[in-house]
């Protein structure tokens, strides 16, 4: 027990510090792409420990409502409403991870964590339709003041970002964390390689003048003129849509199996 405590701290402490230091030291943004991975990591070994699944949501809920806080303390907040922020994003956020126990335990997707970004995406949508100060939060946000690296995402929409980043720390996740892969010497090449192509390709292939930032999503009329394509954030609207076809098919596969 005293062994699993110990996990734990380690994992908890490794993304609330890579996460916390990729949104208040601007140079270190790209520490994003590697600090979900303890996260998601935390989120496995509880979750295969059926006894713990509840604990499992707490353990990810307290790690995100820190970093939150951390990247909250950024901005400048002038009302009671913007200090609940982060609560209330990191209680919705956390949701992805139960929606995803759900509908793994009774669909059983073989793509694993990587359905996580679908029901991610779709809170992160929800949410910022129902107040734009939330986009403070996406993980996108860490890039603002590096906007060369995120000029693509004038074709793909900001949650593009966001996409980026949760695809490159689910892969690292699988690649070097998932069931002890460094202490039995099993980690997955093939899937580390990927983790650094999903990185590095979009990096490269920004060449656009323009990047939509965290701050434009708080003026539709500014967005509206970068983005080249679709309407608003539509991987979010799509993630949505995709979500609530998932949770259907998992209540379907659920009365089935009774």
């Amino acid at each position: 027990m005293e062994k699993n405590n110990l996990r734990d701290i380690l994992f908890t402490i490794s993304a609330i510090t890579l996460l916390g230091l990729s949104k208040i030291a601007p140079a270190l943004s790209f520490l994003a792409f590697i600090g979900l991975a303890p996260l998601f990591a935390l989120f496995h070994y509880h979750q295969k420990e059926s006894s713990s699944k509840i604990r499992a949501v707490m353990m990810v809920f307290i790690s995100l409502l820190a970093v939150f806080l951390i990247w909250n303390s950024t901005f400048t907040n002038e009302t009671f409403t913007q200090w609940l922020l982060p609560l209330i994003y990191s209680s919705a956020i956390s949701c992805s991870f139960i929606v995803f126990n759900f509908t793994d335990k009774y669909a059983k997707n073989r793509l694993g964590f990587y359905t996580i970004p679908i029901y991610w995406l779709a809170i992160e949508f929800l949410l910022y339709q129902a107040h734009p100060q939330f986009s403070r939060f996406m993980p996108g946000s860490v890039f603002s003041s590096q906007a060369a690296f995120i000029s693509w995402n004038v074709h793909t929409g900001f949650m593009g970002v966001s996409l980026w980043v949760l695809l490159s720390n689910i892969t690292l996740f699988n690649a070097l964390l998932k069931d002890k892969a460094p202490t039995h010497g099993n980690i997955r090449w093939p899937l580390l390689i990927l983790a650094i192509a999903i990185i590095v390709i979009p990096t490269l292939s920004s060449n656009e003048t323009v990047a939509i930032i965290q701050p434009d999503l708080l003026d539709e009329k500014v967005r509206a003129a970068k983005q080249i394509s679709g309407s608003g954030e539509y991987i979010g609207k799509t993630a949505v849509w995709v979500s609530i076809l998932l949770i259907l098919y998992s209540l379907v596969k659920k009365e089935v199996s009774k």
